[in-house]
């Protein structure tokens, strides 16, 4: 899970209040000094399982090539960023988004088939209301 963010600082703690044995909370700072806590578990044979990103329940392994992006929950937010994803010829394999409310932060999780570039991501960022891009590349 180190891998999530790009010069980041990390630390973890090992949670005893979670079902799984295998858990671990890490609180995240990109280099801006964002805070960001990630939770997640070792599923065995080196994949995870992320369950909480920003105290958003979330679900996705790292199984496939990740896209998590946070974002204000609004109408078109979602066809901005898969529109774009499509005009650059890269499949999305699963999709799923999750958020706590209505019209506060959510959070989409793409799946894709290709690697997305940094040029793409940059791109994403430029989108009006998306909170951040973070791609995690398949383990």
């Amino acid at each position: 899970m180190v891998r999530l963010l790009r010069h980041t600082k990390v630390t973890g703690q090992i949670s005893d209040d979670r079902d799984h044995p295998n858990t671990i909370s890490l609180d995240l700072w990109d280099v801006n000094n964002r805070k960001v806590c990630v939770t997640g578990e070792s599923t065995g044979g080196g994949s995870i399982h992320i369950d909480e990103y920003d105290s958003i329940k979330v679900s996705f392994t790292t199984q496939s090539h990740t896209l998590l992006i946070p974002h204000k929950d609004a109408p078109g937010e979602i066809a901005a960023v898969t529109g774009m994803i499509a005009s650059c010829n890269i499949n999305i394999g699963q999709m799923n988004v999750y958020r706590t409310q209505k019209g506060s932060t959510a959070v989409m999780i793409i799946e894709t088939d290709q690697l997305i570039s940094d040029k793409m991501i940059k791109k994403l960022k430029l989108l009006p209301d998306i909170h951040d891009v973070i791609f995690i590349k398949a383990l």
